[in-house]
Parts: structure tokens; C-alpha cells; sequence
């Protein structure tokens, strides 16, 4: 059941993401040097708690430029099999608590645009991306070791 969303932008786009896969939000700054040169790699990890979060590369995903690092950038984190995982975004807007459950509209939109990659939910008259974390922690599990051969 998708009650709660959390609003964000990456890249200048605005998405929607079940707040309940990603019940933190952290700034960014706290965990990353948000002075890193654009030639320079965001970290892959990082701790929170004393345990290790792995931050996901999902702008290749969206087909969208990697975030930027300013000190309005945050992770959303959230926990899948036992391990936690980051979603870096330039900035989050709002969480909206939705007076209906959403998880209805998203499977209807996503099974009429299977091919293409983005879903588009509507909130309060306002057509916007929902993204969904696990699938994107997946993809990139995926997609990690591929490239790592692991």
C-alpha cells in the first residue's frame, strides 16, 4: 500500500517515491564532501550508524545527468534483504500523505508503459515520475556486478 510519498528532483526532474522504502532522509553533506570537483567520484559507501550503506547509481537508470552535489542534496535510505542502500538526489521537496492508496494507479501505469522508462502517477492534479526504489537497488545490483564480474 502506497500512502505516503516522498517528492524529489534529480537532474531538474521531479519524482515521486513510496516513502515507505525510504524512511530516511539524510543530508547529504554529513556523509559526502559536497565540495568534490565534478571530475572527482562520489563514494560508493558510506556509514550511518556504524553500518554500511551503499549509495546507488541511478541516473543512468533515469537517463538523467548524476547529481550534483550542493548542500541541498540528500540520500533517501532505505533496506532491502538486510542491507541498506542510498539514492543520492539533488534535493527533496515534500512528503505527502496521500489521502488514497496509490499502489493501484502505479500498477495500471506501469503495465500500459512497460517500455518505456518512466511511470507517471497523478497527485493532487500534478502528473509525476514514481520511481521505484527496490526495482532501481536491484537494476543496479544487477548491473554492479556485470560490470565487476562478480
Amino acid at each position: 500500500m502506497i500512502k505516503d510519498v516522498v517528492s524529489f528532483i534529480i537532474s531538474g526532474k521531479k519524482f515521486v517515491a513510496d516513502f515507505q522504502k525510504t524512511p530516511i532522509i539524510l543530508s547529504a553533506e554529513e556523509f559526502i564532501d559536497v565540495k568534490l570537483s565534478n571530475n572527482e567520484s562520489i563514494p560508493r559507501k558510506f556509514k550511518f550508524e556504524n553500518v554500511d550503506v551503499e549509495i546507488l547509481d541511478i541516473s543512468s537508470q533515469l537517463g538523467v545527468k548524476n547529481v550534483e552535489l550542493t548542500k541541498l542534496s540528500k540520500i533517501l535510505v532505505g533496506e532491502i534483504d538486510n542491507k541498506l542502500f542510498g539514492v543520492l538526489v539533488d534535493s527533496v521537496i515534500e512528503i505527502i500523505n496521500l489521502n488514497d492508496d496509490l499502489t493501484h494507479q502505479v500498477k495500471e501505469n506501469q503495465s500500459q508503459e512497460l517500455l518505456k522508462k518512466e511511470v507517471f502517477v497523478e497527485i493532487s492534479g500534478e502528473r509525476l515520475r514514481f520511481l521505484d526504489i527496490y526495482d532501481c537497488e536491484r537494476k543496479n545490483v544487477s548491473n554492479f556486478k556485470r560490470n565487476t564480474n562478480v
